[in-house]
């Protein structure tokens, strides 16, 4: 979940609060990866949360928003980790939903 930072939300220990607030480990369940067309198991599956970062972002960028840099940012979430991918696979799917909060399909 990129969270972005408001004027009045600049530190990093706000972005921090930022994410926790959203209880993303807490709001999720039923966790599942798909690659190849298979379902892998859980196993696979980690909550990760990033180190602060800075994000530069070109005019016209997937995101819909201005160019520029944007400090501070952090991320967090669930992470599946695939070992062993071959130059043949060809597709893989994710999707993520919290409730009245965030929806992603990719």
């Amino acid at each position: 979940m990129d969270v972005e930072a408001k004027a009045d939300h600049r530190t990093p220990g706000d972005v921090r609060k930022i994410l926790a607030s959203l209880d993303v480990k807490k709001g999720t369940s039923n966790l599942t990866v798909t690659f190849d067309g298979k379902t892998i198991g859980p196993d696979v599956i980690r909550y990760e949360e990033s180190p602060i970062f800075a994000v530069a972002l070109p005019k016209h960028n997937i995101f819909g928003t201005p160019a520029g840099v944007y400090d501070p940012r952090a991320d967090n979430g669930y992470y599946a980790l695939i070992r062993g991918l071959l130059q043949e696979s060809k597709r893989s799917n994710s999707w993520a939903h919290i409730p009245d909060r965030f929806s992603h399909s990719l």
